[in-house]
């Protein structure tokens, strides 16, 4: 999902820092941004900045007397109040100081007067800066007068949580006061490995106490990190977290923890370790223990031994929505061929919701050839994962980055993390797949596009007619840059919808949409700008019959709506066709003409569209019919922690079906994927879960980021050709690898056969893992292609810019049947392998599947202690 570089990294200048050397900048300790991350805060030892996100302003600043510095301590960390009106700074010493912000919207900063000469005043709008510029200042409030100096603090509701050194855990309100009646000691608390049945125990071990803490509301606690690395979960009965209700569950068999963050999506707790290591742990849902979730170590390719001099993790970050996890390490030493042994190389890596390594700056040789006397120590997220924010030894250093946006809240094109240096990326692929999660419809010669979306600029690469008369076809691409007028009043860009022609695309931002003709190379926008700013689009949008299809919010009357507006009319809402919705959609997608909806009451609808003439003046006119309606709260703990619904039609039985053409919704909530099935109105009873006739709920796997479904039309010639990759769901889980969920039938058996019950027809599926040598951005099943995209570094020969790397993006596959037919073989399915080989043979590279194969199975004979016999004789 994250990778491709938009421009450069840059440095942002911290004036008023006193410097040793003039080549030297400021030590910063970390930057934070607030809750919507539209304001960053960066601390050196005794100066404070705040920056405004877009575009990248300094807006205040903050420096102390030497005196006072040498009186409280230099600054430390930083903590923001939830509505941005404050800011608290742990010290070296024992205080803390908070600062009240005056953030005035209504007055603007940086006001630039026009000159008197007419040849010097602006006549673009791209020199206007229609962005808001807050005038912002800051005023010491509070000095708190600690008893010991302060570890790490979380801003909980209107209070403080601060964890002091001597093992005391306060509740002090942002007036400074302390509330005695939440102040507990740590060896007063309770500690168990579950909630159930386990014997409580205290720490004794004398100077413990706690070093890192992170609020994690959908978990329902405090992730905490022990002096002595040691790490738990701090849980309570009570949403306030009295003292004598708190209770601690150990993450167990972790004994070397530094650092944590929560996961609210994913419902994870992170934890980076001394070792390097990050460990994930999430709640068991019996017993409420925590259990590990993965383990992941930095992966550096062709330079292995690098690894061995890289320190601890330093502070691990998790992407607001869930999708990445970005963490820096201690610096590691370059080689002794540098000059200046104390040169250091920063170590940054980026991770996918599950473990999967996406990015690494040790993965280029360059890079790590490059001594730049700089390590980072803190990270955070930009707004929609837009750059990644980094203090360093050298300054404060921002990374942008170009991704993909989830198309609605739900219906994301395929999207996955790839390394592109410091930049980070998702990618829209429509060339073999066309839509990820429902993988594809019929490949069309316009479906075969990638596309990124930077904070500014959106990536097509060349279209498929146009690729082979190019030297390098997957190293094109075509910038579309995004029209002031609506960027400026409504950044970020937060959804991007591409039509299944390839004609259209639609770019939603703040308020409002926009979309651009691909043929005609021409935007449109709302005439009107009221109707733009009125809407506020919540859950995402498709194209379907000549209509954009938008999931929204009426601000203006307070409603929740469906709309269809024609594409080729003006954007207005005279031209626009409304169906009120009773509660808040949060995802949308789309099957054919059925339209699925989630919405925050955890009820899942279907919708049949239909495309109509008006008699009257012989207009379009788009029919909606609700279809089924799926009410899902007894399995989602919370609406946000639902990341995809998807329509799909398994063809298990034709005569039970949710609406014509979906038999089965798969629903990932915090990566298990479960599946829905509808029952027999006569049948409803011991197999059904409720009175709307759904089917039991049933976990097909965990861990799951992604899935593709292909949905091809039956009446094609594949859909029979190859029933078994056609019928099959792939499965992307992070570090645990790539699953398939096959079906199992021969050719004797008809593609569409009719199951008498779900779980006969769950018996004719087997769940296959496999492992891929890239990241995959999409599965075409169809052709056992993985395909994914990699980068290349490229340094500068001038000495002054040579650190900053320039990269080319190049699409790259991977073949996987061969692992699909070794896994079959070693579960003694050789009748179902070679149905799959005889359906794939006339593929171009299926004798180097084939070579594959042989050579995986030779090598897995020779080192294995009980070799299965017969295994090579069937492949040759």
């Amino acid at each position: 999902m994250f990778g491709f570089q938009d421009g450069s990294e840059h440095n942002l200048r911290l004036p008023g820092c006193s410097r040793t050397d003039k080549n030297q900048e400021p030590h910063v300790f970390c930057v934070v941004g607030n809750r919507d991350k539209t304001l960053f805060v960066a601390v050196t030892s005794s100066i404070f900045y705040i920056y405004l996100a877009h575009p990248q302003l300094l807006l205040c600043s903050f420096r102390r007397s030497e005196e006072d510095v040498k009186e409280r301590g230099e600054y430390r960390k930083v903590y923001w109040r939830f509505d941005s009106s404050a800011i608290c700074f742990t010290t070296s010493k024992n205080c803390l100081l908070l600062y009240r912000l005056d953030i005035s919207s209504d007055k603007q900063s940086f006001n630039l007067t026009e000159p008197r000469e007419e040849h010097l005043r602006r006549t673009s709008q791209e020199l206007f800066i229609h962005e808001k510029r807050p005038k912002t200042a800051a005023y010491l409030s509070v000095v708190a007068r600690l008893d010991s100096p302060a570890t790490c603090i979380v801003p909980f509701r209107d209070d403080l949580f601060v964890c002091l050194q001597d093992g005391w855990l306060h509740r002090i309100s942002w007036g400074g006061v302390v509330d005695r009646n939440f102040s507990f000691h740590l060896f007063d608390v309770p500690f168990s490995v579950d909630q159930l049945q386990s014997k409580t125990e205290h720490v004794q071990e004398t100077g413990t106490h706690v070093v890192d803490m992170a609020y994690a509301p959908l978990i329902g606690g405090f992730c905490v990190v022990l002096s002595n690395g040691a790490a738990a979960l701090l849980t309570s009965p009570s949403s306030k977290f009295l003292p004598n209700e708190l209770l601690g569950i150990w993450a167990v068999q972790l004994n070397d923890a530094v650092c944590t963050a929560a996961n609210h999506k994913y419902r994870l707790v992170v934890y980076g370790c001394r070792n390097g290591d990050i460990n994930a742990f999430h709640l068991d849902d019996t017993n409420g223990s925590l259990t590990h979730t993965f383990h992941v170590s930095l992966q550096v390719k062709n330079g292995p031994e690098l690894l061995n001099r890289m320190g601890q993790v330093r502070h691990v970050e998790c992407y607001a929505q869930g999708t990445a996890l970005a963490a820096v390490w201690s610096p590691l030493l370059c080689d002794s061929g540098c000059a200046n042994s104390s040169n250091t190389v920063p170590i940054v890596a980026i991770f996918s919701s599950f473990g999967a390594q996406l990015w690494c700056s040790l993965e280029s040789p360059s890079d790590r050839s490059t001594c730049v006397a700089s390590s980072c120590h803190w990270v955070d997220w930009g707004p929609e994962g837009f750059s990644l924010w980094l203090a360093t030894d050298t300054g404060l250093r921002v990374l942008p980055i170009a991704h993909s946006v989830n198309s609605s809240g739900v219906v994301c094109f395929d999207k996955v993390f790839i390394k592109d240096g410091y930049q980070e990326c998702t990618i829209f692929i429509e060339d073999l797949v066309s839509r990820i999660y429902l993988a594809s419809q019929i490949i069309t010669e316009s479906t075969d596009r990638i596309i990124f979306l930077s904070s500014n600029h959106i990536y097509l690469s060349a279209a498929k007619e146009r690729e082979q008369s190019v030297n390098a076809p997957h190293s094109i691409w075509h910038v579309l840059s995004i029209p002031n007028n609506y960027l400026s009043f409504n950044w970020p860009i937060r959804l991007v919808e591409m039509d299944d022609h390839g004609q259209w695309l639609v770019v939603a931002g703040a308020r409002g949409f926009i979309h651009y003709n691909l043929m005609t190379c021409k935007w449109r926008m709302f005439g009107n700008e009221s109707q733009e700013r009125d809407m506020l689009v919540t859950g995402g949008m498709t194209i379907w019959g000549g209509h954009v299809v938008i999931a929204c919010c009426n601000i203006d009357h307070s409603k929740e709506e469906l709309r269809f507006y024609p594409l080729e009319n003006q954007l207005n809402d005279q031209f626009c066709i409304r169906h009120s919705t009773t509660s808040r959609m949060l995802l949308l997608n789309r099957r054919q003409n059925k339209l699925i909806t989630f919405d925050v009451d955890s009820c899942i609808y279907i919708f049949a569209l239909f495309l109509e003439k008006n008699p009257k003046n012989d207009q379009s006119v788009i029919r909606m019919e609700r279809c089924a309606e799926i009410r899902v709260q007894d399995i989602v703990p919370h609406a946000a922690c639902v990341l995809s619904v998807e329509p799909a039609s398994l063809n298990h039985d034709s005569q039970i079906q949710f609406c014509d053409g979906v038999d089965t919704v798969f629903i990932n909530v915090c990566g298990r994927l479960i599946m829905l099935n509808p029952v027999k109105r006569d049948s409803i009873g011991s197999d059904s879960s409720d009175d709307d006739g759904l089917s039991r709920p049933m976990l097909i796997a965990s861990y799951v980021e992604q899935i593709w479904h292909d949905v091809t039309d039956e009446a094609d010639n594949i859909f029979y050709h190859k029933p078994h990759l056609t019928h099959a769901l792939w499965l992307n889980c992070g570090a645990k690898g790539m699953k398939v969920w096959m079906p199992l039938f021969t050719a004797r058996q008809t593609s569409d056969a009719s199951y008498s019950s779900c779980h006969l027809f769950i018996s004719k599926r087997i769940m296959l893992p496999f492992e891929l040598g890239i990241a995959p951005l999409v599965i075409c099943s169809r052709d056992c292609l993985a395909v994914g995209v990699e980068s290349c570094p490229v340094h500068s020969d001038e000495k002054e810019f040579g650190h900053l790397p320039m990269y080319n993006l190049h699409r790259k596959s991977e073949v996987f049947l061969h692992h699909l037919l070794r896994q079959l073989l070693k579960r003694n399915l050789g009748v179902y392998a070679l149905e799959i080989a005889a359906t794939c043979n006339r593929l171009p590279y299926f004798g180097h599947v084939l070579e594959l194969l042989l050579h995986n199975v030779l090598e897995e004979e020779a080192t294995s202690s009980e070799p299965i016999p017969g295994k090579v004789n069937t492949v040759v």
